[in-house]
């Protein structure tokens, strides 16, 4: 498609789909075994850079139970932005190798100076927990 402009014949970037606009596809994630109670720790982020956007397509999370803990409290696992939304995982079982997983097919796009981070909290007394999170999004020109 040609139009005219004032400042000549061309395309205007503004017209570009996000996909003609230099995408890259990457993730951020966060996998460990056998991690002991801790209180809210953000594990991985990512900050749009400027003149960038970011569209988060896929997000999936799994929280396993290590070993027993002495006193059960909740697990969770977050992933998400504090404008655009979060996706969490929680798991409040005792059980040896009880397993909770969810995945998100999304489209969310953030603008730049927006962070994406994963964080990970483990109320328990004593046990471990095994975690795998991860966010996958394509960066582009703004």
């Amino acid at each position: 498609m040609v139009r005219m402009y004032s400042g000549g014949l061309g395309l205007s970037s503004k017209l570009l789909q996000w996909y003609d606009r230099n995408p890259v596809p990457n993730m951020i994630a966060y996998r460990a075994n056998g991690v002991a109670p801790h209180t809210v720790t953000i594990r991985a982020s990512y900050t749009v850079p400027a003149g960038k956007k970011a569209m988060v397509v896929f997000s999936s999370a799994m929280i396993m139970r290590a070993t027993a803990a002495t006193t059960v409290g909740r697990v969770h696992g977050n992933a998400g932005t504090p404008t655009a939304g979060t996706f969490d995982c929680y798991h409040k079982n005792n059980t040896v190798d009880s397993m909770v997983t969810v995945q998100n097919a999304e489209m969310i796009v953030v603008g730049a100076g927006i962070t994406l981070s994963i964080t990970t909290e483990d109320l328990s007394t004593g046990g471990t927990m095994d975690y795998d999170l991860s966010v996958i999004y394509i960066e582009f020109d703004a």
